[in-house]
């Protein structure tokens, strides 16, 4: 994250979670975040004198990250869903993310062999209380001397897309991965968030994206739209022991509530990446 104050915002500390298998089916897990050490005290968002137009779904991170040493980052049941080898569904309930609760469902249609797909997600979601471990907002309005003038939050909302995924073959654009989802945002606003990342014969992945809405420039703030890029490094080049985990670090500019997207769990694009590996791909850098 980032804001015109400082560079880079960045919290260091340790995570851990856990999971179960309730059924075949049925998972249930969690995570927590012990924070040891952040920079958010930099980050200078000043609620304007007349209240937030629109709810403070992001611009609210430091009170998550600060209100407690140790957060509960998720907490939630899933249940998988296989309807055959090209359609696949998951449906989800609890603390979906830091900031935000709920429930929700993902499809996706995957054609076998094919270098595109399409799904579509929908979740109902409550903004969670910083300064409860297991509490939401239950008002639209608060005014929290603390957290600076009166301001918005989301008390019952929702928000979902329908995306489609594309992998182009033509060989000036080997390895690209398209993604376009169309749908509501966390904090309302509606439109398009376009996301193009690049995978290396390393198997590092680099990707940009940005988010285009129907929120006016006055009602955005400074930045005009979010916009971000990151970075997924997968932990086979640093180790001895094949791995399909990746360490992911991302950036965005500067942190605004528009054009925010609830960071769920699990994506079934990449729970389904076996069937056509893309993020699963063997390094390749010692090819001919």
């Amino acid at each position: 994250m980032g804001n015109p104050e400082e560079f880079y915002l960045f919290s260091v500390g340790l995570s851990g979670s856990a999971s179960y298998w309730l059924t075949d089916n049925l998972e249930i897990g969690g995570s927590l975040y012990w924070d040891w050490y952040n920079n958010y005290d930099k980050f200078n968002y000043v609620t304007p004198p007349d209240g937030t137009s629109i709810p403070r779904v992001r611009t609210m991170f430091r009170a998550y990250q600060n209100e407690h040493a140790v957060t509960m980052s998720n907490l939630q049941l899933t249940w998988f869903q296989e309807y055959s080898d090209t359609m696949d569904q998951q449906f989800y309930a609890g603390y979906l993310e830091s900031m935000f609760a709920g429930v929700g469902t993902e499809f996706l249609y995957r054609p076998k062999g094919a270098n595109w797909a399409i799904g579509a997600d929908v979740n109902v979601i409550s903004q969670r209380d910083p300064q409860s471990y297991f509490g939401v907002y239950d008002e639209k309005w608060q005014n929290v001397p603390e957290y600076g003038r009166p301001f918005q939050v989301i008390d019952k909302g929702f928000t979902g897309f329908v995306s489609g995924y594309y992998y182009p073959q033509w060989d000036f654009l080997q390895d690209l991965m398209i993604q376009v989802d169309v749908g509501q945002f966390l904090a309302g606003d509606v439109g398009t968030q376009i996301n193009v990342s690049k995978q290396f014969k390393s198997g590092v992945i680099a990707g940009a994206f940005a988010s285009f809405t129907d929120l006016s420039a006055e009602e955005f703030g400074e930045g005009s739209f979010t916009k971000g890029f990151y970075i997924s490094i997968p932990f086979d080049i640093m180790t001895v022991k094949p791995s399909n985990n990746r360490a992911f670090f991302s950036w965005q500019p500067l942190t605004r509530d528009g054009g925010q997207k609830l960071g769920r769990k699990y994506s079934l694009i990449e729970l389904t990446d076996e069937r056509d590996p893309w993020y699963q791909r063997p390094n390749a850098s010692n090819a001919e």
